[in-house]
């Protein structure tokens, strides 16, 4: 994780240049490969090579989260990083059922919030959607401010308390575990068969 909590290479921004930010759930958040394999990473290298401009390309994904979700990392990036241009990347397999209360499933966070279509076409939240809303900004921002002392030591302990859980889990499922305690009553005391 960069400095901002994203799992993305340091967020650098040079001056005079054009910043993008790559918007999306779990395929931007990209846990399963290494920040420098990074998708917007690529991009960049590929920008700098054919276009004349300067570009700085970030990536804030949010695995698990919808399009409700990528107007507010939209807004956040627009005030934390001052982009100019912003790339929504879109799952059809998830991304309608995620913005939608009646078809989400795991709509039972307190981060989960779904707008309404009114009428006139604009964009509404229920009282509880936008208490939601509001926390999951909160979560955003919380995650922008530089780490305390205090902040790191939660998370060292943390890190150290999670391998150890880890540790037990994968010992629980040890071959020796698995063993049969007790033989059957005629093998015991038997010598093995032997090949004829």
């Amino acid at each position: 994780m960069n400095r901002y909590g994203w799992h993305y290479p340091g967020f650098v921004f040079r001056k005079n240049t054009n910043r993008v930010a790559i918007i999306g759930d779990s395929f931007i958040d990209a846990l399963q490969i290494s920040r420098q394999e990074h998708m917007g990473v690529r991009l960049q290298q590929l920008l700098e090579t054919r276009c004349p401009c300067k570009y700085d390309v970030i990536a804030t994904g949010y695995s698990g989260k919808g399009p409700q979700h990528y107007l507010e990392i939209l807004k956040y990036d627009k005030e934390h990083f001052a982009i100019d241009t912003a790339i929504i990347v879109h799952f059809s397999g998830n991304d309608f059922r995620n913005a939608n209360r009646k078809l989400e499933q795991y709509n039972n966070t307190d981060l989960y919030f779904a707008y309404n279509l009114a009428p006139d076409g604009t964009l509404s939240l229920s009282d509880e959607d936008r208490r939601n809303s509001r926390r999951f900004r909160h979560f955003l921002d919380a995650n922008h401010k530089p780490l305390s002392y205090y902040r790191l030591i939660n998370i060292a302990e943390s890190y150290l308390l999670l391998n150890r859980v880890l540790d037990k889990i994968v010992q629980s499922f040890s071959p020796r575990r698995f063993r049969h305690s007790r033989q059957p009553e005629a093998a015991k005391g038997a010598l093995p068969r032997q090949a004829a």
